[in-house]
């Protein structure tokens, strides 16, 4: 394996690379599924979901927090008025 391969895969293994896959799979999924009909690739999504869902599971779960949060402060906002 040459050097760049090795560090890849370093990276790959690493927590930044964990989140960095778990982020890109995340993003790609929700973009395919805004894919019209018959061009949606269905089986890819599917199997996108499985890797996200059983490798990668961190960023779905920031980008929820992610709303929660944004959900209470606007409460308190709102409740400010």
């Amino acid at each position: 394996m040459d050097k760049e391969t090795a560090e890849a895969y370093q990276f790959f293994s690493s927590f930044r690379g964990y989140y960095i896959m778990s982020k890109a799979l995340h993003t790609a999924i929700e973009a395919l599924e805004l894919v019209p009909g018959v061009r949606r690739e269905v089986a890819d999504i599917g199997d996108m979901k499985y890797l996200r869902d059983s490798l990668f599971a961190i960023y779905p779960e920031i980008v929820k927090a992610e709303r929660e949060a944004e959900a209470k402060l606007r409460a308190i906002r709102e409740g400010d008025d």
